[in-house]
């Protein structure tokens, strides 16, 4: 996590833009980028909402998803990669990392000069090989396998 945290640290001063779209929750993502100092490398998170009432977890979903089969009825990523997409002019390039069968929506909606990092022999991986995508597809194995390849993409 430190190296990554690293990387993070060196290429913020740089034109990237650190992005959370995840099916979490915020109480579980907040206590990860508090107790790793890394909340000041990610501008946005988009996430289901939660807190603690009387003991218990209380999460709510992001938002209701009854328009995207592809996504959980929570949240669909292709819809936020949408909302990102818009926000921002003049996207360059976009890196997509996933695993899970809610990553495949938005990796559909890559261009050929993106990304996607799909995690060895988890759905989205199993997925993007069943299908026709734009975007370059990269596996990764583990945290560290992740890094490396994400520097090489880096130096591209």
């Amino acid at each position: 996590m430190m190296k990554i945290l690293d990387l993070l640290q060196q290429e913020s001063s740089n034109v990237l833009e650190n992005i959370i779209v995840s099916d979490a929750n915020t109480v579980y993502i907040d206590y990860i980028l508090e107790t790793s100092n890394a909340n000041q490398y990610f501008s946005r998170i988009f996430t289901n909402q939660a807190e603690w009432e009387n003991g218990q977890l209380r999460v709510s979903p992001y938002h209701n998803n009854d328009f995207c089969n592809m996504c959980p009825d929570n949240m669909c990523k292709g819809q936020i990669y949408e909302e990102i997409f818009n926000d921002f002019n003049n996207i360059s390039q976009i890196i997509y990392i996933g695993d899970g069968r809610g990553d495949f929506c938005p990796s559909q909606k890559l261009r050929s000069c993106d990304y996607v990092f799909a995690r060895k022999n988890y759905p989205l991986e199993k997925l993007i090989a069943e299908s026709d995508i734009e975007a370059e597809m990269v596996s990764w194995i583990d945290g560290i396998d992740l890094l490396s390849k994400f520097k090489e993409v880096l130096m591209k």
